[in-house]
């Protein structure tokens, strides 16, 4: 797994990807992320504390700030989960040799790229599937450690992680799909694959 700074001698476009303009592919990602929100928050009905039970429990508590607690919690902890996604894809870009990352807000998503690194197909698989891998394992973890009535505000987190990573996903099978040979550009706002030329 590696970038190279360059593109090497005998690589051209085959691919271009800009989910600010390619509006279908975006209805496409957002509505598969909204699918796996609501079967998470229903598997999490289900397997954990009835969220209707989880809401009475927070007005049946004695005082205002032990009933707004943990909502207060999982909505900044929302916020931190976002930057901490974007800073995971840069960490596995450093860590497979890439320079500057640059990080942005599109006003629908944050976003880590760069517009120096190409990408060789399993760095870029790493880099694409880090946050869902890495945060899913921390909000397990968190999820079978923490009190009982904690529960909801953690999976809420993890809901947001698998949701949130339906663009991160997308892009790695596609990739997965491609010859070894692949290697991306990822600005963050757009995807551009290359190939050796035949």
């Amino acid at each position: 797994m590696r970038a190279y700074r360059e593109l090497p001698p005998g690589y051209r476009e085959t691919e271009r990807v800009n989910l600010q303009t390619d509006k279908k592919t975006a209805l496409l990602l957002n509505g598969l992320g909204a699918a796996a929100a609501v079967l998470l928050f229903l598997a999490g009905h289900f397997l954990m504390m009835p969220f209707p039970e989880f809401l009475r429990g927070r007005i049946a508590c004695d005082s205002v700030w032990e009933a707004i607690a943990p909502l207060v919690v999982m909505s900044a902890g929302s916020l931190v989960y976002i930057v901490l996604h974007e800073l995971t894809h840069a960490a596995v870009m450093k860590a497979c040799g890439g320079g500057h990352v640059r990080f942005g807000f599109t006003g629908l998503y944050a976003y880590a790229g760069s517009e120096e690194d190409y990408f060789d197909r399993g760095a870029y698989i790493a880099i694409s599937l880090a946050p869902l891998v890495v945060w899913g394992v921390i909000f397990t973890a968190l999820l079978l450690l923490a009190p009982r009535d904690w529960s909801w505000v953690i999976w809420l987190w993890q809901i947001c992680n698998v949701s949130g990573a339906a663009g991160d996903i997308f892009v790695a099978c596609r990739t997965a799909r491609r010859p070894r040979t692949l290697l991306t550009r990822d600005t963050g706002v757009e995807m551009t694959s290359f190939d050796l030329v035949d």
